[in-house]
């Protein structure tokens, strides 16, 4: 399971967007040229190119071959989602080690789900 493009939200966090790589590189690979010529035109804010200059610099950085200083490294995705076979006894049933994906546990040496 992967997180598809679009909104997503962690916790009570506020709502951010997600966007995957493929499609990142695709909306970096539309604006560069955008970009291009209307930072050629005198009569556009310079604010507003600065401001786009930015988001692509974020779309591009989802390109592996690119090195970043700054990259969050999370769980895989299904880590992320509410545990819905949650039960006691984790570690009487090995194979629920990797089902068990409920933020409300602390995790032992091994990664495996400790119960409270």
């Amino acid at each position: 399971m992967k997180p598809e493009t679009g909104p997503m939200k962690f916790g009570g966090d506020w709502r951010g967007v997600f966007i995957r790589g493929d499609n990142a590189l695709a909306y970096a690979k539309t604006l560069e040229p955008l970009l291009t010529v209307l930072s050629e035109d005198p009569a556009f804010n310079r604010i507003v190119i600065s401001e786009l200059r930015g988001l692509l610099e974020l779309l591009a950085s989802a390109d592996e071959r690119r090195p970043v200083s700054n990259l969050d490294h999370l769980r895989p995705f299904v880590a992320c989602l509410p545990c819905t076979s949650c039960y006691k006894g984790h570690y009487e049933d090995p194979s629920h080690y990797f089902i068990c994906t409920c933020l409300c546990h602390e995790e032992d040496q091994y990664g495996r789900p400790m119960v409270p």
